[in-house]
């Protein structure tokens, strides 16, 4: 049987059930300029499907000053209309990710993008699409226009 002593385990800032409590906004762009995703690592991916949510987090690099400061970035996705994952689960770190919003104006994510074009590709892998993106850095969470 599965041996649950790992006391390794991870913790989302807010668990899925949770109801979220959105104080603030920022653009993309904004977001995409405080924020380093590439060369980060995976660290948990949770997903309800009777919420249409995936939450990922990930350890990252913000912008504090002069310099990156490590970070840990938990992102919900809301209204997911796809998740589209294939890993083999040896490595969680990458190196690249596609962040976009569509012309549609739903988000458009992907961890492993095909090549480097840094646009939507239909050969990506971990690729998630949603209506609607918070990210938490900290308590507080901020939705994403």
């Amino acid at each position: 049987g599965l041996n649950s002593s790992n006391t390794d385990v991870c913790h989302f800032v807010k668990p899925l059930s949770v109801g979220v409590i959105i104080t603030t906004s920022m653009l993309l762009e904004e977001f995409k300029q405080k924020y380093i995703l590439s060369d980060g690592q995976v660290l948990s991916l949770a997903c309800d499907f009777s919420q249409r949510q995936v939450q990922i987090q990930l350890n990252v690099r913000k912008w504090t000053g002069k310099k990156p400061e490590p970070c840990i970035l938990d992102i919900l996705f809301n209204g997911v209309t796809e998740l589209d994952l294939l890993d083999n689960f040896d490595v969680s770190s990458y190196s690249d990710v596609v962040f976009v919003k569509t012309d549609e104006g739903d988000y458009y994510t992907s961890f492993d993008p095909f090549g480097n074009s840094g646009k939507p590709s239909e050969n990506d892998n971990f690729v998630i699409k949603s209506l609607e993106v918070v990210f938490f850095d900290g308590e507080e969470g901020v939705k994403l226009n």
